[in-house]
Order: structure tokens, then sequence, then C-alpha cells
């Protein structure tokens, strides 16, 4: 979790709109069975340092505890949203699902008014091909 090289939030502050900045602790992937605490520890401490850092900027991340559709659910209803920037983090099947059913909520309730924009993390292209940069390092020590 950085601010430097942020590609969603070098968008969000080029799109002009007025932005919030939100990390949305979810319960069913914190108890999910690849999930650990002390992972979280960090995620909640970094956050709080990176507020810190926000201070002087007078903005701040909105913590959330929750499942992310019903957060998203809620500041559909308060907030007339226009774009959604995030990076699509490598995950596991649970987060996944979770981001198709955002999508398509998204999409069905806001069609034309809102886009959500992600940028890939851990992702490049090879020969045109969409793969993970773990696969890629993997590849790359097995050929030498």
């Amino acid at each position: 979790m950085r601010f430097v090289d942020h590609e969603p939030l070098f968008h969000a502050q080029g799109a002009e709109l007025p932005f919030i900045l939100l990390y949305i602790f979810e319960p069913s992937v914190m108890n999910h069975h690849d999930s650990d605490v002390r992972h979280w520890r960090f995620v909640y401490e970094s956050l709080q340092d990176l507020n810190q850092r926000l201070k002087p900027f007078n903005k701040h991340i909105e913590i959330f505890h929750d499942e992310a559709m019903h957060v998203f659910e809620e500041l559909t209803l308060n907030f007339n949203i226009q774009t959604v920037f995030s990076s699509q983090e490598s995950g596991n099947l649970l987060t996944y699902e979770r981001d198709i059913n955002i999508s398509e909520f998204l999409q069905s309730k806001h069609a034309s008014e809102i886009v959500w924009s992600f940028r890939k993390k851990d992702e490049v292209k090879v020969e045109g091909k969409r793969i993970l940069k773990k696969h890629v390092s993997r590849t790359n020590r097995k050929s030498k």
C-alpha cells in the first residue's frame, strides 16, 4: 500500500472530480482459510501511517469493516459516483467472485453512469497473453 506509482490514485486525481479513498476489511475475506491475522494487522497499521501522511492534504482513507457489496450499495445511495478506480489484487476465488458481483452491480444499477476502472496488479503481457508476474519469474528460473 503506497501513494507513489499508484495508477488508480493517479487517474482519480487526473479526473478532476472530488474523490474519496477507501479500504474495505471484508469479514468473509478476513475469515477465509488462506487469511492470517498478521497480514490484517500490517494492513491496518499501514492505513494508519498513510492517513498520517495524508493529513497535510486534508485527505484520509475511509476504512470500512463490512462486505464490499454492502459498502458499494451504501456509497451509491449516498454519493453521485461517476467512476470507481481500483487495483485488481491477486486473490482467491472468493475475491474473484466478489469483483464479478460488484462489477455486475455497478453495471446493472448505474450502467451508463459508473465506470469501474481498474489496473491489474502483478500482471504483464507476454506474447499477447496476460499472465501473472510470479509465473513469469518461475518460467525464467526454470529456463536458466
